[in-house]
């Protein structure tokens, strides 16, 4: 018996460390001032993961590289209960060189402990132009309970993969307390459909059935 706990308690564990979910982004980084060009659009696809929760940096980056501002503006609330399953996060990160290339790892975490649901292709940032912001727009597909949200930013230099920045909801409160839920949590009332072609026939049926069986019966006296 004891065994038998020991074995459950330790699967629960595990599934509780481990857990699965799926999120689908489409990215993009505004620079027309830049380049003069429309900005190029990316889809990217996070998952089905199974992954640990991670709990939040204490690097919180270098002089170097810094994440200047970032927002977030939530949509479809399919089920219209104050959660969101949709939702984009802009950006904008600067750096002391005039140019560099990075990428970023996004996670969302509850009580200090963050799932990844992007990870961005990399791009290029010039020094502190506001004009390079990152956006990227997601859809929570699954896994993703109904619950107040934080979003975690990690920055990392694309040429040697290090850790640069590192950007959260202690740092700026337009990442903290985002109610969000995945798909698979958006309630939708089921669809009763009433056949009442159905009932029709059942009841023509009988009629004639009656009637056949009534006529037989006065033949039968005649």
């Amino acid at each position: 018996m004891k065994t038998i706990l020991f074995i459950t308690l330790m699967t629960l564990s595990i599934m509780t460390q481990a857990q699965s979910w799926h999120a689908e982004s489409t990215e993009y980084q505004s620079q027309q001032k830049v380049d003069n060009t429309k900005p190029d659009k990316m889809q990217t696809s996070i998952g089905p993961q199974t992954k640990s929760a991670i709990s939040r940096p204490q690097y919180h980056g270098t002089e170097e590289f810094w994440v200047y501002d970032a927002w977030v503006t939530l949509e479809g609330d399919q089920d219209h209960d104050g959660y969101y399953s949709d939702f984009t996060l802009n950006f904008d990160v600067d750096t002391y060189y005039t140019s560099a290339a990075v990428y970023a790892v996004l996670y969302l975490g509850v009580d200090d402990e963050f799932r990844e649901y992007h990870s961005s292709s990399v791009f290029t940032i010039y020094d502190e132009d506001s004009d390079d912001a990152f956006e990227v727009n997601t859809t929570l597909v699954e896994g993703f309970v109904s619950e107040d949200y934080e979003i975690l930013i990690e920055v990392y230099d694309a040429d040697s993969n290090n850790l640069v920045a590192v950007y959260d909801g202690y740092t700026d409160s337009d990442l903290l307390y985002l109610p969000l839920e995945s798909v698979d949590y958006e309630y939708t009332e089921p669809q009763v459909i009433v056949n009442s072609e159905g009932g029709t026939n059942s009841i023509s049926t009988i009629i004639a059935l009656l009637t056949l069986a009534g006529w037989r019966r006065i033949r039968s006296v005649n």
